[in-house]
């Protein structure tokens, strides 16, 4: 019996970031092939799709990827599949189809299956259903059309090893020339916050060997001649309070001879109770950034989301990274439906004091409601949410005043116009996301004792920080009078003087130019050293973004 040919593809639409690795379906590719399906895997952006061409591949099977951020793209695109491939099964994963998949096929009714959960057992068994033209009815872990009707099938059971997956497919990694690598050695988490979908997509921790996680690292390493790896986990430290696990991936980087840098989420806690010389340790094999799930400032908040860390334990986080030059990027969500105008107080006081204020979006940060979540329980008990087709937050505010507040912020920070959205990104970018790619930069330039450059890329990111710092004070103060306004009684013409005294477009507009002349100085002084071309690509992708 012929195989069936599978396509593969992520779609990223505005919003999103940048372009990097879908490792769901990298792993869902990787897995198909070991059984011999040809599988095509590409990540495509939304404005450069082309139908035709992906026609022509012909293939009996597509998987796309949804998230909150793409799903209005994903449903564009399977209309325009379905009217060029009227014959091909249309199936959706990820964090969307798995909350809300029966909602989705609803939604669009091009799309003929939605996988929930893990997809590698799901998508092969899938497969061999439809070569064979038997029913789906015993496939576990999809929600597919039967006629007219939509069937949701019972929830398939995790895989229990998995060291058992082979290493994710790398297509994408060489087909768009991307310099950093995503890395998963483990899936879900520990915690239990109130908003999270993990505990609905893994329902548990479950990791990698030590051993399989560093041989992939030297394998990407090897083969492709990525210095730098974006580690996905919920929280790397997990499992429990025993850190032998995150102490042996360390070791065994510096023991195979590994020259990398990679980024993390860890909880606030950890560091509050990590040695000092485990922190050390990860520095040394290449820890430069740290994502914290701080969350917020107000201990109320923080009680919402069932965060684990106190206030001073987050502070405390940021301190000891701080000591050990390990830049954080923080994990923050301003708004809820629970908002106040003194969590809010307290939240730009905490943002302004650490420099993150310089980041629009984290001024503008809403919490994501998932059906199954606590949050989106009590919520639902409180009937404060609402059609999140309409709206951008999913949900009503508990005091009504906030909602003038959140839609005016987000509107002047970020707006609809792509103009508009341009200048957040580029603020976003030189305040908050460079600073990420820079730390990967000093710490190769220093490994390799490339000392002149490491000083023209020091000199840069002082010269970023000065510009951030700038913009880190007028968002604050900006943000603080239009909280004042909308507590004493909101007026648009007063937000609207507000906005041009402290924060006017034109002085947004310069910002960004200031970042970009920045780059284009430091494009110049590095391109004219004789530096190995890895550095040069890492340079260049941490910059065109």
């Amino acid at each position: 019996m012929k195989k069936l040919r599978i396509l593969l593809f992520a779609l990223y639409c505005d919003g999103m970031w940048q372009i990097h690795e879908e490792i769901g379906i990298c792993y869902i590719a990787s897995y198909l092939r070991k059984y011999g399906y040809e599988v095509i895997l590409k990540s495509i952006e939304v404005n450069s799709i082309n139908y035709s061409q992906l026609a022509e591949l012909n293939p009996d099977v597509i998987g796309i990827p949804v998230y909150d951020a793409n799903k209005k793209g994903v449903y564009e695109a399977c209309i325009q599949l379905r009217r060029l491939l009227p014959e091909t099964v249309i199936s959706i994963g990820g964090s969307v189809p798995t909350c809300y998949g029966i909602d989705v096929l609803k939604e669009c009714r091009e799309i003929d299956i939605a996988i929930k959960g893990e997809g590698e057992l799901t998508f092969l068994e899938l497969l061999t259903k439809l070569e064979s033209n038997s029913s789906l009815d015993k496939v576990k872990g999809i929600i597919y059309r039967e006629g007219s009707n939509i069937v949701e099938n019972e929830t398939r059971p995790l895989i229990d090893n998995m060291d058992n997956l082979p290493f994710p497919s790398r297509d994408i990694l060489k087909e768009m020339d991307i310099k950093v690598a995503q890395i998963s050695t483990s899936r879900g988490c520990t915690a239990n916050c109130s908003f999270c979908a993990s505990k609905l997509y893994w329902t548990k921790w479950r990791g990698r060997s030590v051993d399989s996680v560093v041989d992939e690292m030297q394998y990407i390493v090897n083969n492709y001649g990525i210095r730098a790896f974006n580690i996905i986990d919920g929280s790397f430290e997990d499992p429990g309070n025993d850190f032998n696990r995150i102490y042996s991936i360390a070791q065994g980087i510096l023991d195979r001879g590994l020259v990398i840098t990679y980024y993390v989420h860890m909880r606030a806690e950890f560091f509050n109770r990590a040695p000092a010389d485990l922190i050390q340790l990860l520095k040394k094999s290449g820890l430069v950034t740290v994502c914290i799930g701080l969350e917020s400032a107000d201990a109320e908040d923080l009680k919402l989301y069932n965060k684990n860390a106190t206030l001073n334990e987050i502070e405390k986080a940021i301190e000891v990274l701080q000591q050990h030059d390990i830049n954080v990027d923080p994990g923050f969500i301003n708004f809820n439906p629970y908002t106040t105008f003194q969590k809010l107080k307290k939240n730009i006081d905490f943002l302004e004091r650490h420099g993150f204020a310089s980041n629009p979006d984290y001024i503008i940060k809403s919490s994501r409601i998932y059906r199954g979540t606590t949050l989106h329980k009590r919520a639902s008990r409180d009937n404060l949410l609402r059609d999140e087709e309409v709206y951008e937050c999913g949900f009503y505010f508990a005091d009504t005043r906030i909602k003038d507040l959140y839609e005016y912020t987000f509107l002047h920070l970020k707006g609809v116009d792509p103009v508009d959205v341009s200048i957040f990104r580029g603020i976003c970018h030189g305040s908050s996301f460079n600073n990420v790619g820079i730390s990967c930069m000093k710490k190769l330039l220093l490994k390799y004792s490339l000392n002149e450059a490491y000083e023209i890329v020091k000199d840069y990111e002082n010269e970023c920080r000065n510009i951030s710092s700038h913009i880190n004070k007028s968002i604050a103060l900006w943000f603080r009078e239009i909280i004042k306004l909308a507590e004493e009684g909101w007026d648009k013409g007063q937000a609207e003087e507000i906005s041009f005294k402290y924060l006017p477009k034109q002085y947004l507009k310069d910002i960004v130019r200031s970042f970009q002349y920045q780059n284009e100085r430091l494009r110049k002084q590095l391109f004219k050293l004789d530096m190995d071309k890895g550095f040069v690509g890492l340079l260049k992708y941490i910059l065109q973004y």
